[in-house]
């Protein structure tokens, strides 16, 4: 096992020292790219659980006898706890930036897609 730890640990080193010592960006683009990904991952991430609790949903409606309903009870509940972890911390993120960093929001919920309307006056 400690050889295993050792050998991770080399190996993490080997790969982030070009990073940081020759790197033209430097560690500023690394940590910005690594924020631009996890950023685009959450609203899928939180959809994919949305759509785990719909499925359970789905299931529990159709299913004929109670093992079928047990079954569907799981994914229901599954899929609301993911929904309430995942924007539990997505929100307890967002109130520790705003207090440390002073109102400079590190994650903001993604924009929902809608059609332009026209006022007719």
């Amino acid at each position: 096992m400690k050889k295993l730890l050792k050998l991770s640990a080399a190996s993490g080193v080997v790969f982030v020292l070009p990073l940081l010592v020759g790197a033209q960006d430097g560690l500023n683009h690394l940590i910005d790219q690594v924020q631009t990904i996890v950023v685009r991952l959450i609203p899928i991430v939180i959809g994919l659980a949305l759509l785990v609790f719909l499925w359970g949903v789905l299931t529990y409606v159709i299913s004929k006898n109670d093992e079928d309903k047990a079954g569907a009870r799981k994914y229901m509940l599954w899929g609301i706890i993911g929904l309430f972890v995942m924007v539990s911390v997505w929100g307890l993120v967002t109130i520790l930036a705003d207090s440390i960093f002073g109102g400079n929001r590190i994650s903001q919920p993604p924009t929902v897609p809608s059609i332009p309307t026209t006022q007719v006056q």
